[in-house]
């Protein structure tokens, strides 16, 4: 599952209560993968994302 899919927004919630959980367990792991996803879909206006390659 990526990152991307796991945002509140992908998940059709709203509020940011899993954006909140997803950002500490990406904090407590240290997931430099998660991030460049994150990074790199920040300008992103399409709803599909951008794998990293």
């Amino acid at each position: 599952m990526t990152v991307i899919s796991q945002l509140s927004s992908s998940l059709g919630q709203k509020g940011n209560d899993a954006n909140i959980a997803l950002a500490k367990e990406i904090a407590e792991t240290e997931n430099s993968y998660a991030i460049k996803e994150l990074v790199q879909n920040l300008g992103n206006k399409d709803k599909k994302y951008k794998q990293i390659v």
